[in-house]
């Protein structure tokens, strides 16, 4: 899959465009995404998407602070307490929800739109040597943090991301939320009934 995505970028880089946009097939897209995107003017977003990775679970972003899926901000050595942890990782999940805008993170994936000045100075899906995560996009989000290039991530016009061949159904009803012109949290907080199988407020 590094290969494959690293060949991408080759291509974008050779072509001449400004940006390779990356994005996971099992995704719904909001037709504004890309728009959205592009507009952020960074050189690495991803747009956030949340999944329910386990049904005993809440939903979870496709972004995150630290290491391999850290969901709050902790300095080095800084012994926090697990309350703590908690408190924080809850403030960091309502603003990815329920804030709309866009996210300085340490870590992204599966929806990301990569400006060409971040191909030119080398940032890449290959295996960073010594470091044992899991992914390529782990490894992409550290090559690209050691070459001076930050991570955000934008919360304004949430994908649908359909973990399971049983979610397909939810495609439409995502679209009729769409289509009645929701975004950000008034669109996540639907999605997040849509997800955890309640009745939406969208006929």
């Amino acid at each position: 899959m590094a290969a494959i995505k690293d060949g991408a970028l080759h291509i974008a880089l050779q072509q001449g465009y400004d940006y390779a946009f990356l994005v996971d097939s099992d995704l719904v897209l909001h037709p504004r995404t890309l728009q959205r995107m592009v507009e952020c003017g960074r050189e690495i977003v991803s747009q956030v998407f949340w999944t329910v990775w386990s049904p005993d679970k809440p939903p979870l972003p496709n972004v995150w602070y630290a290491d391999s899926y850290n969901l709050y901000r902790v300095r080095r050595h800084q012994p926090l307490e697990r309350e703590e942890q908690a408190r924080r990782t809850e403030a960091f999940l309502s603003a990815l929800a329920f804030y709309p805008g866009l996210y300085r993170v340490g870590g992204l994936g599966a929806c990301t739109l990569i400006a060409r000045r971040a191909i030119e100075v080398g940032v890449s899906f290959g295996e960073v040597r010594g470091l044992i995560q899991r992914g390529e996009d782990r490894h992409f989000c550290t090559r690209a943090e050691s070459l001076g290039l930050r991570l955000f991530a934008d919360t304004t016009a949430p994908a649908l991301h359909l973990y399971r061949e049983s979610e397909l159904p939810r495609a439409d009803k995502y679209w009729r939320l769409v289509e009645a012109g929701l975004q950000g949290k008034e669109l996540n907080r639907e999605m997040f009934n849509l997800l955890l199988g309640r009745q939406l407020s969208v006929a």
